[in-house]
C-alpha cells in the first residue's frame, strides 16, 4: 500500500506538470536509481524527466488499474482514466490495451485530437522507434481527416507536422522502419491532389541530403526506392511532367529532362557515395536497385556487354530516347575502378557477381 501511495503522488505530479506546462516536448527516464526524498519527477523548460528508481512500480500500480477498470472492477471517472493511460504510455508505449482505451476515450470526446497527437508526440522522444505510437497517430490522423471542419490549409499543416516529426524520429534512431513507414503512409494517403508530383520531388531532393548525412541507414534509402518507384508509376499513369519552373526539383528535371535521367543522376549520386563513404554495403544495395530499375524501363544498354535477352523498349512518357539510355558497360567499369580499393574490394567483387548474375557480364574484373 506505501508503493501504490508514494504512485498516487508521482502520477499527481506528472499532472501537474502537463497543466502547468502544456507544451512538454521531450520526455526520457533518468538513470537515479535511488530516492532522494525529492520528487522523481524532473522538469526543465519545457523537458520532463522521471527518475528510474520508480518506474517499476509505478507501472505496476497504473497497469493493475487499468486491467482492473477494464475489467469494471473498479470504478473510475474519465480524468482519472486519461491520466492512468498516460503515465502507462509514457512508460511502455507497446501497451496496446492503453491505446485502446484511448481510442474510446476520444471517440466519446473525453480527449482531443490535438492532445492526442500531443501525447504521441511526446512519447516519440522516449521512444522513436514505436510501432504501435506510430500506428495510433495513424489512426489520429484518420479521424481528423473524416471530419467535417478538415480543408485545405488543415491539411497542409498536417502533412508539415507529420513529415517534420518523421524526420525528427529517423534522426534520433538509425534504421527507424517505423518512422519512415509512417512517412511513406503520409505522401500515399494526404498527398492525393494535383501537388502529388512536386511533393514527391520535393521529398526526393529532401531527403539526398539527409542520405548523405546517414550513409548506413538503409531505411533512409529504401524510401528513395519508394519516391522513385512512386514517381514512375504516376507519371506513367498520368503522362505529365514536372513543372520547369519548380526550384525544388532536382537540376536533372528542372533542366527539362526526363526519369531516366532522374534515375541516372541517382546512380551517379550513389556513385559519388560509394567513392567518398567506401565500405558501406548499404550504398552497394541500393545501386543494384537502381541499376535494375533502369533495366525494367528498358533504358538500360547491354548490348556491348555480351548476350542476354533482349528486353522489349517500352514508350515511358517518351522518355526513353535514342542516346538517353545507361551502358551497363560504364556500371562495369565503376566498379572495376572500385576494386584495388582494400576497403571496397569485397562489395565491389560481390556487386560485380551480381552483375554477372542479373545481365549475363562477365565476373572477372576487366585488364584496364
Amino acid at each position: 500500500m506505501e508503493a501504490d501511495e508514494l504512485a498516487k503522488r508521482i502520477m499527481s505530479d506528472i499532472s501537474c506538470v502537463f497543466r502547468r506546462e502544456p507544451n512538454i516536448d521531450e520526455f526520457d527516464i533518468i538513470p537515479v536509481m535511488e530516492s532522494q526524498n525529492k520528487s522523481p519527477v524532473v522538469v526543465v523548460g519545457t523537458k520532463m524527466g522521471l527518475e528510474c528508481w520508480c518506474v517499476k512500480f509505478l507501472y505496476l500500480y497504473v497497469y493493475s488499474n487499468l486491467i482492473k477498470w477494464r475489467q469494471r472492477k473498479i470504478q473510475a471517472d474519465a480524468p482519472m482514466v486519461v491520466e492512468w493511460t498516460e503515465v502507462a504510455l509514457l512508460l511502455n508505449a507497446g501497451l496496446l490495451t492503453a491505446w485502446n482505451i484511448r481510442k474510446e476515450l476520444l471517440s466519446r470526446g473525453w480527449i482531443s485530437d490535438r492532445d492526442e497527437l500531443r501525447l504521441s508526440k511526446l512519447i516519440l522522444t522516449h521512444k522513436p522507434k514505436s510501432a504501435e505510437v506510430f500506428c495510433h497517430r495513424r489512426w489520429v490522423v484518420n479521424r481528423i481527416t473524416e471530419q467535417s471542419s478538415y480543408n485545405r490549409s488543415n491539411e497542409e499543416e498536417l502533412i508539415k507536422n507529420e513529415l517534420l516529426l518523421s524526420t525528427i524520429a529517423a534522426s534520433h534512431y538509425p534504421n527507424n522502419y517505423s518512422a519512415w513507414s509512417h512517412r511513406q503512409w503520409i505522401l500515399d494517403t494526404l498527398v492525393t491532389d494535383s501537388s502529388r508530383v512536386e511533393v514527391l520531388f520535393n521529398e526526393l531532393k529532401w531527403s539526398e541530403g539527409w542520405v548523405q548525412q546517414n550513409v548506413s541507414d538503409h531505411s533512409g534509402l529504401q524510401f528513395r526506392q519508394y519516391l522513385l518507384t512512386v514517381l514512375v508509376k504516376h507519371l506513367s499513369e498520368s503522362r505529365q511532367t514536372p513543372s520547369p519552373r519548380s526550384t525544388s526539383l532536382p537540376n536533372v528535371v528542372v533542366d527539362g529532362k526526363t526519369l531516366v535521367d532522374l534515375l541516372v543522376f541517382e546512380l551517379n549520386f550513389i556513385h559519388n557515395l560509394i567513392c567518398d563513404f567506401p565500405g558501406h554495403e548499404t550504398l552497394w544495395y541500393h545501386c543494384r536497385f537502381v541499376t535494375q530499375f533502369l533495366d525494367s524501363l528498358g533504358a538500360l544498354e547491354t548490348d556491348s556487354v555480351g548476350p542476354i535477352c533482349k528486353r522489349t523498349k517500352i514508350d515511358f512518357v517518351e522518355c526513353v530516347r535514342l542516346g538517353k539510355t545507361f551502358k551497363l558497360e560504364d556500371e562495369i567499369q565503376f566498379v572495376n575502378r572500385e576494386l584495388p580499393d582494400a576497403s571496397q574490394v569485397h562489395l565491389a567483387s560481390r556487386h560485380l557477381r551480381w552483375l554477372s548474375h542479373a545481365f549475363g557480364t562477365p565476373q572477372q574484373p576487366s585488364a584496364s
